[in-house]
């Protein structure tokens, strides 16, 4: 995990703030869509397949583990103190 900051930076509190502005506009820019657009409808016949249960299970499973691995390696660069950049 990553340490607090330096104390009286707020370094953090800064990097939240934006991240959450961020979020907050792009639901609220979600929310102004016609509703054409909000609204689901069904497959076309060429997605109506088992094919896209087996193709999104293996692309869910293969965004995890990189997401992982990478969660993993920024740790163990980050707790060995060498961090150059």
């Amino acid at each position: 995990m990553v340490g607090p900051a330096e104390p009286g930076t707020g370094a953090q509190d800064a990097v939240g703030a934006f991240v959450v502005g961020i979020g907050l506009i792009a639901m609220g820019a979600a929310s102004l869509l016609p509703y054409r657009y909000q609204a689901a409808e069904p497959l076309v016949p060429a997605l109506n397949s088992y094919w896209i249960y087996i193709h999104m299970s293996i692309t869910l499973t293969s965004y995890t583990t990189i997401a992982m691995a990478d969660g993993r390696a920024s740790s163990a660069r980050l707790s060995s103190g060498r961090v150059t950049g």
